[in-house]
């Protein structure tokens, strides 16, 4: 009798598969690369009639194919994808190395093969013994979609080796086969045995089916009669059966010493076939069980394959994917809690297509943004494609290709995955009045902008001018958009969120918060250098940058529009459990000094976009109302009560004191501080260097923010009486300070220990105001005058060489004009003495 000879298992992985295999690397596994279950279907071999071989052949010629294990896109368990008929479901493990390297090294395979092969063996010993696993060691290079695997089907090796009856495999009939099958469909049904292979016994027509783990109790009254056995075989050789069917006699001759039996191998249609095996009852010894089954490259080596899907991808999707491909790998390391889909499912309004809304719109398809709307009204002149980088020279020909609409191509041309739409109208803009003949038009470019802003979630304000994001901003606060800011300078730069829609206290500026005035036109009686905008190359990409970053910052916080602010002073280490920190409100940049600096500021009650009187003027009047707006920007101040503002500062400046330098020195100030704070009058003194100013408001009697904010040591200077302090009396009794031959007691004002460390462009001082030497607390006292340059009470550039002081200075140093200063967060407010800035920061003047 012949050897048995078995028909080698191939694999047949689908595209589906190495799609859900990316999928679970990039979102589950990351850089775990434990052993995942998955699940595959083995095919039957079946024949089918040649109609197109050769014609020396019959045409109805049957051509054996034989079947093979396919893993797709269920192979993960999270598909509803069913398998094909005639297929049985098969498990198997899958290995993902993480480098190549780790998928080359045999010791790590070997191991991983003989694992398996152990469990198939140990389930030898239970009531549902497992005959056949597969082994699936890959690794995916996802930079280029190929990916190096190789299958294993561990079988084991039966010693002495089956061998087949003369006669091979006989067809068997395939009535006989439909009746076998439809018997264990529902042996299946009631008992959920492994599927692979079962036991039958009969005839036709009285055929009985059995799980193969039942063999005693189903054959016990057959005892004399040979067992036959059927599988599902994936050969349609007419003398070889399938590789899965090593297993299952090893599991009949080890367990129940079978040693000749029947196998039946049922096949796709008329394919099945019968055939006698038997096993040479030689004794085995108890040895190890070994087993072989690597899969065999096309050339017939045992070595891994290459699975290039680069090739046979849609080019738009292989883009789509590589887009993801390195912000999914940010979730690996460094910010697991990363929610990339709120990003990419967010809509953003671009208002201005320029330098601003190229680099913005550049940045957030790289953060996956994939809806993109541009409105601009300009056209594409020969100065911008060197500064805004979806713009080519071509588009500047025949008068320019309009802004908003080119640049949408041009985001399609980098990426066709996006939904990148370009709208080309005026945004209308207050102190520009509108000619009769333009009305019309001017409500259809309102109504496009409102439901614009209405139909994304973030609107940009990227317009060459500052007017013309007035209404952008009414409009977005009064639908409660995200609304994130971006200005240039010449070497400086703005970028803000603007605050939610709420009645709280904590509620966050807009662009429009620091203005004591109405927008006016800007646009006109310009010189050519104001005209164009002038500013250094590099600011505009850093403003983009960061104006993108503030978003998607923004949008990981869990309050999302309504985050609070940043700020050093309040942060309690809170920033370290979201994925970017905390959110700051402003950040303004300085290419000049280098540096950025974070800035949070409350909304104002009397600001022409956002206040609650302004919005309640827009609801009740509608695009009536904005088109007065646009004729009479006055409008807006007498709305909000700006107009009686400027009253009522215009009436302050008769009651100012104004302190400057007289031939007395600076202690001549004494008197006069001392009776402003008696008659509660604002007071304001200035002094001048050779190159440097200072320019000041004393606090009130009722909070003193000067002593507050510095640590009551530059009220030493002044020497305030203790009747002034309200009580916050924290410094040394002991103290005296001398003003000429007149000692003044200055306990309460006086902190010895404390006083901050003063570096303003000079080496830092420490400032001891415990010192008794006239001279020395002079060197000290001027010290901390440069540090009122932090504290929002003063403004100007203070350098540490400005001392005053009580003693004999340089004639420079004591050189002192009047100049006025009237701050507009002391102009914006009713407690005028008390006023000060919750930012701590310098307001616009």
């Amino acid at each position: 009798m012949p050897i048995l000879q078995f028909q080698p298992l191939s694999s047949r992985p689908t595209p589906s598969f190495w799609t859900s295999l990316t999928s679970y690397k990039l979102d589950k596994a990351r850089l775990n690369d434990s052993e995942k279950w998955i699940t595959g279907w083995l095919e039957e071999g079946r024949l089918v009639s040649d109609h197109h071989g050769n014609t020396s052949r019959d045409s109805t010629t049957p051509v054996g194919i034989d079947g093979a294990l396919n893993v797709g896109g269920n192979a993960f368990g999270e598909s509803t994808e069913n398998y094909p008929a005639g297929s049985i479901p098969i498990s198997g493990i899958l290995k993902n190395f993480n480098t190549v390297e780790e998928f080359r090294k045999p010791e790590t395979k070997k191991a991983l093969f003989e694992d398996l092969t152990d469990k198939i063996v140990e389930s030898f010993d239970t009531e549902n013994p497992i005959f056949n696993l597969f082994l699936l060691v890959t690794f995916a290079d996802l930079k280029k979609y190929k990916f190096h695997y190789w299958f294993a089907f561990p079988a084991i090796i039966a010693t002495p080796a089956w061998t087949i009856d003369d006669e091979g495999l006989a067809v068997f009939a395939e009535s006989d086969a439909t009746e076998i099958r439809v018997l264990e469909a529902e042996m299946q049904r009631l008992e959920g045995h492994n599927r692979e292979c079962f036991l039958v016994k009969g005839s036709t027509g009285n055929y009985s089916t059995a799980p193969l783990g039942r063999l005693r109790d189903f054959m016990a009254n057959e005892l004399s009669e040979k067992i036959t056995v059927a599988f599902h075989d994936p050969s349609s050789s007419s003398s070889s059966p399938g590789w899965n069917l090593r297993n299952i006699l090893y599991y009949l001759q080890s367990v129940y010493g079978k040693t000749e039996l029947h196998v039946l191998c049922l096949r796709s249609g008329a394919g099945s076939r019968r055939g006698l095996l038997r096993l040479a009852p030689v004794p085995t010894p108890n040895i190890k069980p070994v087993a072989v089954g690597w899969e065999r490259s096309k050339d017939g080596k045992l070595s891994s394959r290459i699975a290039d899907l680069g090739s046979m991808m849609d080019p738009i999707q292989l883009a789509a994917q590589a887009v993801d491909l390195n912000l999914k790998l940010m979730k690996w390391r460094i910010s697991p809690s990363l929610d990339l889909g709120r990003i990419a499912e967010t809509r953003c309004l671009l208002l201005g297509a320029g330098t601003l809304g190229c680099y913005v719109a550049r940045n957030l398809m790289a953060w996956g943004v994939r809806n993109i709307t541009f409105v601009d009204s300009s056209t594409v002149s020969f100065s911008n494609p060197v500064r805004q980088p979806l713009f080519r020279f071509e588009d500047c020909l025949q008068g320019g290709q309009p802004k908003a609409i080119c640049a949408s191509e041009r985001l399609k041309e980098i990426f066709p995955g996006v939904n990148a739409t370009g709208r080309s109208f005026t945004i209308p803009m207050p102190g520009h009045p509108i000619p009769p003949s333009m009305v019309s038009t001017t409500r259809e470019d309102i109504e496009k902008l409102e439901n614009l802003i209405s139909q994304n979630d973030v609107v940009f304000l990227l317009t060459d001018s500052r007017e013309s994001r007035w209404l952008p901003t009414l409009l977005g606060k009064v639908q409660s958009k995200i609304v994130i800011n971006a200005a240039l300078g010449f070497d400086t730069y703005l970028v803000m969120r603007h605050g939610s829609n709420t009645t709280s206290d904590q509620e966050l500026g807009c662009y429009f918060c620091n203005d004591v005035v109405a927008p006016t036109n800007s646009l006109t009686d310009r010189t050519l250098d104001q005209m164009c905008t002038v500013t250094r190359p590099g600011v505009a990409p850093l403003a983009a940058a960061c104006a993108t970053e503030l978003l998607v910052t923004l949008l990981q916080h869990p309050l999302r529009l309504d985050a609070p602010a940043y700020s050093s002073s309040t942060s309690n280490g809170r920033e370290q459990d979201l994925p970017f920190g905390e959110v700051p409100h402003q950040i303004r940049g300085s290419l000049n000094q280098w540096s950025n600096l974070l800035i949070s500021g409350p909304a104002y009650k009397q600001c022409t976009a956002c206040s609650s009187s302004v919005l309640e003027a827009y609801r009740n009047g509608g695009v009536d109302w904005l088109l007065q707006v646009f004729s009479d920007a006055k409008l807006l101040e007498r709305v909000t009560g700006l107009d009686e503002l400027h009253a009522a500062s215009d009436n302050l400046l008769n009651d100012i004191d104004w302190q400057s330098d007289s031939s007395e020195g600076p202690e001549s100030r004494w008197l006069p501080i001392l009776n402003g704070k008696n008659q509660v009058k604002i007071v304001i003194s200035t002094a001048l260097g050779l190159d440097n100013y200072l320019v000041m408001r004393h606090g009130s009697a009722i909070l003193p923010p000067i002593c507050e904010e510095l640590g009551k040591a530059f009220s030493a200077t002044i020497c305030r009486s203790h009747s002034f302090l309200d009580e916050q009396d924290v410094g040394s009794d002991e103290h005296k300070y001398s003003t000429g031959n007149h000692p003044v007691d200055c306990s309460g004002c006086n902190r010895a220990a404390g006083i901050p460390t003063i570096s303003i462009l000079s080496t830092p001082v420490y400032a001891d105001v415990g010192r008794n030497s006239i001279d020395d607390r002079s060197l000290a006292f001027g010290q901390l005058i440069g540090e009122l340059s932090k504290s929002p009470f003063c403004v100007g550039g203070i350098h540490a060489d400005m001392h005053l002081g009580a003693g004999r200075l340089p004639a420079r140093r004591r050189s002192m004009a009047a100049t006025g200063l009237l701050a507009s967060r002391c102009a914006r407010s009713t407690d005028w003495l008390d006023d000060t800035d919750a930012d701590g920061q310098i307001d616009s003047v």
